[in-house]
């Protein structure tokens, strides 16, 4: 394997810098709210003249989307990580069990995103209830591209779950998409939850339609009982 050629002082001083801008625009748009958030807000932040900023993202828009890829990049690392651990941890599991098992976790890595990186996954939030395109032309098609590979594994996951028998022959590409909306919408209960006294139970709507989608498209119920608790004693989650 050819060994990378070593960063320059100088390209190591420019990846710093754009990590720093990153982080802290990503801290302000956390605070902020994409409406409130600005490149001249950023600038200040930072110590930055605007001009400085537009040396490495040409728009607000440009900036945004480089957010994003980092939201979707270390998600996508999340739900493999995931995804690797209860291959691990289900060895000795059937086939089906373990192919169900993939799906619940990657459901439930997808939650944990939530209460570890609560700002990133307010991001994607905001992104999807604006009304106002912020990310358009090449950076949308970019981000897009990102997103679906990033989703590559929930569908392979759903593919060896139909292989095995634990699924009915369907669309991977739509399960997938199907299981990354819906289970952001349930999460999103998570801050009603804390508001409304109970009334919104985010932890057991989000078993619900876990079980919802994959008994509707075709787990048998027991199944995903059992493997859902198998899930639940050998990963660690939030609660």
């Amino acid at each position: 394997m050819k060994a990378k050629t070593p960063l320059t002082k100088r390209q190591a001083n420019r990846m710093a810098k754009l990590e720093r801008l990153l982080s802290t625009a990503m801290e302000m748009v956390g605070t902020l709210g994409l409406d409130a958030f600005s490149l001249h807000k950023l600038s200040a932040e930072l110590g930055l003249t605007v001009g400085a900023l537009y040396r490495y993202f040409p728009s607000k828009g440009s900036l945004i989307a480089a957010l994003e890829n980092r939201v979707i990049s270390e998600m996508g690392s999340a739900l493999t990580m995931a995804v690797s651990e209860i291959n691990a941890q289900t060895q000795d599991c059937e086939p089906s069990d373990q192919a169900l098992a993939r799906l619940i976790t990657i459901a439930y890595a997808y939650r944990q995103r939530f209460y570890d990186a609560p700002q990133q996954m307010r991001l994607i939030s905001d992104l999807m209830a604006n009304p106002q395109p912020l990310v358009d032309g090449e950076d949308a098609v970019q981000v897009v591209g990102h997103m679906m590979q990033t989703l590559s594994v929930v569908r392979e996951a759903a593919d060896s779950a139909h292989v095995e028998g634990v699924l009915d022959t369907g669309d991977a590409h739509e399960r997938a998409l199907m299981l990354w909306a819906t289970l952001r919408g349930v999460a999103e209960t998570k801050k009603l939850d804390r508001r409304e006294f109970g009334v919104f139970r985010e932890s057991r709507l989000f078993e619900l339609t876990v079980k919802t989608l994959l008994c509707g498209w075709g787990a048998h119920s027991a199944q995903v009982d059992d493997i859902h608790g198998l899930v639940l004693n050998r990963m660690e989650f939030s609660p």
